[in-house]
């Protein structure tokens, strides 16, 4: 009745020739209700919506954006598709076919850091500093390092470039700034 309220509870009101709902699709996505932060009893806190049975220990998360999949989360916020898939059980496994748009999911839990980006092989000679984040630019010749609370406007602003060439050269911290790490080494100068 919850599908076709139309029909009444008896059915009285089912038509001979007419379609009803018989099921939904399960991997329909909700609308995201605002986003919130909920502290947990351990201390962490954790990003509001997330999508359906995300791990317990959760203690870094990233928002999903449009054109995310599995691996690309996995890749910008440093860990394996297999780590992602574990802590994020209802994503649709190795097809990735359940990414929730503007939810949040588990990068990081409790015990575990983000493997280390291999260093840029650009060619120019300048040595990257370490740590960044995955995916800066190789001809990089200037660094920044991100102090937590900075963000891509006011770095680009205090280093006389355009917002636009900082999230180009430093794709992690993403279009909108919303994935910028605080305590690597940015990218500010080709």
């Amino acid at each position: 009745m919850k599908w076709n309220p139309t029909i009444g509870s008896a059915c009285q009101s089912l038509w001979l020739d007419y379609h009803v709902c018989v099921g939904l699709i399960s991997s329909s996505q909700p609308n995201p209700p605002p986003s919130a932060t909920i502290t947990q009893g351990n201390g962490i806190v954790t990003q509001e919506p997330t999508q359906p049975d995300m791990v317990g220990n959760c203690n870094r998360f990233d928002k999903i954006v449009s054109g995310d999949t599995c691996a690309i989360v996995a890749s910008k916020t440093g860990i394996s598709t297999t780590q992602f898939s574990a802590w994020n059980p209802q994503t649709g496994g190795a097809a990735c076919s359940s990414l929730w748009l503007g939810y949040y999911v588990c990068t990081g839990v409790v015990g575990t850091a983000p493997s280390p980006p291999t260093p840029n092989q650009g060619g120019n000679g300048v040595a990257t500093p370490a740590p960044f984040q995955a995916g800066m630019i190789g001809n990089c010749e200037k660094f920044h390092f991100v102090k937590p609370g900075e963000t891509c406007a006011v770095i680009a602003a205090n280093n006389k470039i355009s917002t636009s060439d900082f999230t180009k050269w430093n794709p992690a911290a993403g279009s909108s700034c919303t994935r910028l790490w605080a305590n690597t080494y940015a990218c500010i100068g080709v």
